[in-house]
C-alpha cells in the first residue's frame, strides 16, 4: 500500500484542499495557486496511490473510498509538519497570495470593504471578488469552495457550515428630502399611498421586516424591483419612491445622497442579524479566518464612525 512518507508537503496540501473544496478550481483559490498547478498535483497523487482519489460529481468532485481512507493520515501529517516548521504560524497579508470570493449584500459591502482594503499592507497580493447576492445554493457554493464566505441575513443551519455573528440592525424608511407625502413624518397609514423601491421577494423574505409586515397585515406597493440594493438610493434621492433600509446603511447613504431617514412606530424593534458563513472544513484555514477577522474589525470601525457622526 502506498504511504504518505514519500509525498512532499505541497501534495498533501493539494489533497486536503481538494477534499475540503470538493472542487479543483476551489482548491486552487483556497491555496492561492493556478488551477493547472492543482491539476498536476492531483495527477501525481493519483499516480502515487494508484487511485482516482476524486471523481466528477455534479459541479465538483467527490472523494473515492481510497481518499476517505487516507484523509485522517493526511490531516495528521499536515498538522505535524506545519507544527514542526512553525509553531506560531500565521497568515501574513504582506506576503501571502490569495484571492477571496465573497457573497454579500450591497449594504454590507459598503460597510466593510473600504476598511478591509485600507488595512492591506502596501504591495499586498491579496485580492477580493464580491459576488451578487442572488438566489443561489449557499451551502453548495461554500462547501465546494466556489465561494469563501457569505455574509447573510440569516443563521446558517447546515451542519457543514460555520458562522460568526457580524452585526444586528434595525430598519428605517429612506426618502428624498422634501418628499410631499412625508412632510409631517411617516405613519403606517401612509403605507398604501407610498410607492416603494425594493429587492426581489426571494431576498426580502429573508428579512425579519417581511415577517413583521405580514403579521401586522401590512402590504407595500412595490413600484420598482431592483436586484442590487445599491441601485435603490439614487432612485429614492431623485424620485418619490421610498425604501426600507437598515439603519446603519441609511446613515451611510445620507452622507452620499440627498435623502431623509424616517423612523416608523414599532420598526426600530425589528432587528435583522447578519452572519458570516463559511465551510466548516475551513475552520483551520488561516487565510479565511484572517478574512473573517478583517470583516469584523472593519464593521466595528464603521459603526464607531457612524456613532461619532451622529453625536
Amino acid at each position: 500500500m502506498a504511504s504518505l512518507r514519500n509525498l512532499d508537503l505541497n501534495l498533501l496540501k493539494v489533497f486536503h484542499a481538494i477534499y475540503a473544496s470538493r472542487s479543483v478550481s476551489g482548491a486552487a483559490r483556497r491555496m492561492g495557486v493556478s488551477q493547472p498547478s492543482v491539476s498536476r498535483g492531483l495527477g501525481r497523487l493519483r499516480e502515487h496511490f494508484d487511485d482516482p482519489l476524486f471523481e466528477r460529481s455534479g459541479n465538483g468532485v467527490a472523494p473515492t473510498a481510497k481518499a476517505e481512507t487516507i484523509l485522517d493520515s493526511v490531516k495528521s501529517a499536515l498538522e505535524l509538519i506545519e507544527g514542526t516548521i512553525e509553531e506560531d504560524i500565521v497568515f501574513d497579508p504582506a506576503t501571502a497570495k490569495r484571492h477571496f470570493r465573497m457573497v454579500m449584500p450591497d449594504p454590507v459591502e459598503l460597510m466593510v470593504m473600504p476598511g478591509i482594503i485600507k488595512r492591506l499592507p502596501a504591495g499586498s497580493q491579496i485580492t477580493f471578488e464580491a459576488l451578487t447576492f442572488t438566489d443561489i445554493d449557499l451551502r453548495a457554493t461554500l462547501t465546494e469552495g466556489d465561494v469563501d464566505v457569505a455574509m447573510v441575513p440569516f443563521l446558517p443551519d447546515e451542519t457543514d457550515l460555520s458562522y460568526r455573528h457580524l452585526f444586528g440592525t434595525s430598519f428605517v424608511i429612506i426618502a428624498r428630502k422634501g418628499h410631499p407625502d412625508l412632510v409631517d413624518g411617516f405613519s403606517w397609514s401612509l403605507l398604501e399611498r407610498l410607492r416603494f423601491a425594493a429587492l426581489p421577494d426571494f431576498i426580502f423574505r429573508m428579512s425579519r421586516l417581511d415577517e413583521m409586515l405580514r403579521t401586522q397585515g401590512l402590504q407595500r406597493h412595490v413600484a420598482y424591483t431592483a436586484h442590487r440594493m445599491s441601485s435603490i438610493p439614487p432612485l429614492v434621492a431623485s424620485t418619490d419612491l421610498v425604501a426600507f433600509a437598515g439603519n446603519q446603511y441609511a446613515q451611510l447613504l445620507r452622507e452620499r445622497w440627498d435623502i431623509d431617514i424616517f423612523e416608523a412606530p414599532g420598526l426600530s424593534a425589528v432587528k435583522q442579524e447578519f452572519y458570516v458563513g463559511y465551510a466548516k472544513a475551513a475552520d483551520n484555514d488561516l487565510g479565511l479566518q484572517w478574512l473573517c477577522d478583517q470583516i469584523e474589525a472593519a464593521y466595528r470601525d464603521q459603526a464607531v464612525a457612524l456613532d461619532l457622526a451622529r453625536a
